[in-house]
């Protein structure tokens, strides 16, 4: 069992730095726009904001936010926010460095859902899947997010998506992770004893 999963935020594709890192220049595809946001943060804040460019994991997380005064973090904090929301921060899982999952947020709305980690779980009916860059795509209309898995992602999905999986202390962390995003972006659902979804 791997014990390297850990998870990292992002800055999505559409996020880059203005030149004189004054501004943040978000690429909206979604509104076919490109806006600029002034940034006014000092040299802890950036450094911050800086790290989503390569992705943070949650001890960078906590190490840098460190460094911000605390009255002002909970201003950094609630920016970051409000982009991870609008989707400009992605959430990834990563093995050893290497990517298998990522979570895009593609909606404001959503209603928290419940993991167990000894639960039994299948796939929502809802649910769609489709070949996406080399890997798979999962979406659903009734998700606020969309996931997308790599080849090594699908490698240890591939029982939840098929035919369901009972988890527990016998199942690997990554399928555990997987499973985790999966059900809290409602795209599995608890099963019933006789093998039916609820």
């Amino acid at each position: 069992m791997s014990d390297f999963v850990e998870t990292f935020h992002i800055f999505s594709h559409c996020v880059k730095f203005s030149d004189d890192k004054t501004a943040l220049i978000l690429d909206d595809p979604k509104a076919d726009d490109c806006r600029a946001i002034p940034l006014e943060f000092d040299e802890a804040e950036m450094l911050f904001l800086e790290g989503l460019t390569g992705g943070m994991n949650m001890s960078k997380w906590k190490e840098l936010i460190a460094a911000v005064p605390p009255l002002r973090r909970f201003e950094l904090t609630a920016f970051v926010e409000t982009l991870r929301r609008l989707g400009f921060v992605i959430e990834q899982l990563r093995d050893r460095g290497e990517t298998f999952l990522t979570k895009e947020i593609t909606s404001d709305w959503h209603s928290p859902r419940q993991f167990d980690p000894s639960g039994s779980y299948g796939l929502s009916r809802f649910a769609l899947l489709r070949s996406y860059a080399g890997g798979m795509l999962l979406e659903s209309p009734r998700s606020h997010a969309r996931i997308i898995l790599n080849s090594r992602g699908l490698m240890h999905s591939a029982d939840l998506l098929a035919s369901g999986l009972k988890l527990g202390p016998k199942v690997d962390r990554r399928t555990i992770s997987i499973a985790e995003i999966m059900v809290q972006c409602g795209f599995l659902v608890v099963r019933n004893s006789d093998g039916s979804n609820v």
